[in-house]
């Protein structure tokens, strides 16, 4: 991921300028979602566990109907199906209640995020994007929630924004991207800041981070994840390395790496002494079955057609509350 040579003060604010533009194909978020999500970022500011009165009720907002109930019911049963008896009585905001603040907001944004790309992206492009989106975003996610040093949101907002930076990409330059994908998978990179920049004008890392701010999530947190992501490699005690953006990074890089056929057999761990091998054996199953086969239940891409009692068995659909 490397980065061209140190670009001026007007080249910056240049290329921030085009990343907007890029970020801005997306459209704007309905304030019903920014404003849960600022909510529950204002509780995560104050280390509340639990949702705040306040919260609960923007959130309460937003996961209305039985689409709602799909996406946050598929998600729990991606990430925490142990919280989720057979048999139970669950509306959207019962599920909610699973996450702290911070992961809630993050699962919110992609719910809205995911469903407005696709409408931008060319169909025949749109495998090469939910794809690695969904495998990605699922197996950081899963990792972030073993390692207190990440967590469960950084590695959620890490382990997918490139790939809607991506598609912003894609939907302004349909063939452009294809041969950019290429390029990343011959040369078994993550990301090129410097072909980016010759092609678009400015990097998928700005696009990412302006679709972080756009979505309420905060100017701290957009840096610490510019920061986290954009080289070059930061030396071990330096604090750049212990930003959680930064581990998510590694995470995708090798994992970027670990799907080239040569490499069938690479440690997901690589060399980064900031990320263990104390992983459960069930934890390194289910990662290597993402890795395999993909997202685990295709959360993302779930509606109100994926709950019913065949598909979704220990939800008592004849006596949810849809609220």
């Amino acid at each position: 991921m490397n980065m061209p040579e140190v670009a001026s003060a007007d080249d910056l604010e240049k290329q921030s300028r085009i990343a907007r533009r890029y970020a801005n194909l997306i459209g704007t978020m309905p304030a019903t979602f920014s404003t849960a999500i600022k909510e529950l970022m204002i509780d995560d500011n104050q280390a509340l566990s639990a949702l705040s009165e306040r919260s609960e009720f923007q959130v309460g907002r937003v996961l209305r109907g039985p689409t709602a109930l799909s996406l946050m019911y598929w998600a729990s049963k991606t990430f925490c199906p142990e919280k989720m008896p057979s048999g139970w009585i669950y509306s959207s905001l019962q599920i909610a209640r699973f996450y702290p603040p911070s992961t809630l907001a993050a699962i919110l944004a992609y719910t809205y995020l995911v469903k407005r790309v696709k409408r931008i992206v060319n169909p025949d492009e749109w495998q090469f994007i939910s794809e690695p989106l969904q495998k990605n975003l699922e197996i950081c996610a899963l990792l972030g929630w073993e390692l207190p040093d990440v967590g469960s949101t950084y590695a959620l907002i890490g382990g997918g924004m490139l790939s809607l930076a991506y598609a912003c990409y894609s939907a302004h330059d349909h063939k452009g991207y294809a041969e950019y994908r290429r390029f990343l998978r011959m040369k078994k990179l993550l990301q090129n800041s410097e072909y980016e920049i010759k092609t678009w004008g400015c990097t998928s890392i700005e696009i990412a981070s302006q679709i972080i701010l756009q979505s309420g999530f905060g100017v701290p947190l957009a840096h610490l994840f510019a920061e986290g992501f954009r080289g070059p490699e930061p030396t071990q005690n330096s604090p750049r390395a212990k930003n959680p953006f930064y581990m998510v990074r590694c995470w995708l890089q090798e994992l970027t790496i670990k799907n080239s056929s040569e490499n069938e057999n690479k440690s997901l761990n690589g060399e980064n002494p900031e990320i263990t091998n104390d992983f459960t054996s069930d934890l390194i199953e289910k990662i290597t079955l993402i890795q395999r086969s993909g997202s685990l239940h295709n959360w993302l891409e779930k509606n109100a057609q994926d709950i019913s009692p065949e598909k979704s068995s220990d939800l008592l659909l004849d006596e949810v509350i849809f609220k």
